[in-house]
């Protein structure tokens, strides 16, 4: 899978279980930076997956 192994790949491509993690501390730190107004919005849905 080339194109998730690209999008992640700054998270950590190489580790499946650490790139979960940082992923969603990457999403957190990013929403929580740029849309805090739809940071609840966009946290449920992640939270959801």
């Amino acid at each position: 899978r080339p194109k998730p192994q690209q999008f992640f790949g700054l998270m950590g491509k190489r580790d499946a279980d650490s790139s979960i993690e940082k992923q969603v501390a990457l999403l957190k730190a990013l929403y929580g930076h740029g849309q805090i107004s739809h940071k609840r919005h966009k946290t449920d849905s992640f939270v959801g997956l």
